[in-house]
């Protein structure tokens, strides 16, 4: 039986959107604990709006198999990984620089994590 256009595509996987959801929960975290004036909140929408920031500035990577997360963790560097945490840093401070409806503006002391899919 051969198996569907939309079943082959079902499998495809960006992870990179893993990486940046790993990287923006870590990066919160760490902001938090050291109490920087400028991080105003860490809801889950902030949270989200910043992983949303920085999906849209770096490169997605594709993969299908768990051979290519192989690779793709094997082949990852310093240098990118200090790339994508400078466009965290800076995602998590334009997000936290506006004004928003929806929250009260004050960082919780719960624990705030968006779980990657």
């Amino acid at each position: 039986m051969r198996k569907t256009e939309r079943e082959q595509i079902m499998k495809i996987h960006n992870i990179t959107e893993d990486e940046v959801v790993k990287s923006v929960n870590n990066l919160y975290e760490q902001v938090k604990k050291m109490k920087l004036p400028w991080l105003k909140c860490d809801c889950p929408q902030c949270r989200l709006d910043t992983i949303c920031y920085v999906l849209n500035r770096v490169t997605p990577k594709y993969i299908v198999s768990g051979r290519g997360v192989n690779h793709v963790l094997s082949s990852k560097n310093v240098q990118s990984t200090a790339d994508m945490e400078t466009i965290v840093v800076e995602g998590m401070k334009i997000v936290n620089s506006v004004s928003r409806p929806y929250h009260n503006g004050t960082v919780k002391n719960n624990d705030t994590k968006i779980e990657g899919e």
